[in-house]
């Protein structure tokens, strides 16, 4: 099970993403434990997924993105990718590593 703990920013609302992949490696499944009350709503959407519709093909079309932008009031919110980053890294798709985003007035 791969694990990813998102802290969103401003709006200082956790989410935990626990991914764990089925055994044939073509389903996972998906807990989303958040503070925000619009990731809760997209985790009932969320809870089981098809492998190829999430890690082949263009970002927009994932079941993922698609239900983040239906719940969520706020298109910067990097919970998405903390999702779909999850479920590549369950996958072996990607190395388990942290991703950052620094914001500098310049």
């Amino acid at each position: 099970m791969m694990t990813a703990e998102i802290d969103a920013g401003n709006c200082g609302l956790n989410t935990v993403v626990n991914v764990r992949a089925s055994d044939d490696r073509q389903a996972v499944t998906i807990e989303l434990l958040s503070e925000c009350p619009n990731v809760q709503e997209a985790a009932e959407e969320l809870a089981q997924l098809a492998v190829s519709s999430e890690v082949f093909g263009p970002g927009r079309d994932t079941q993922v993105c698609q239900a983040m932008g239906r719940h969520t009031r706020h298109p910067g919110c990097p919970v998405a990718a903390g999702i779909l980053k999850a479920i590549e890294a369950e996958l072996g798709l990607a190395f388990a590593r942290d991703i950052t985003i620094k914001l500098r007035p310049s």
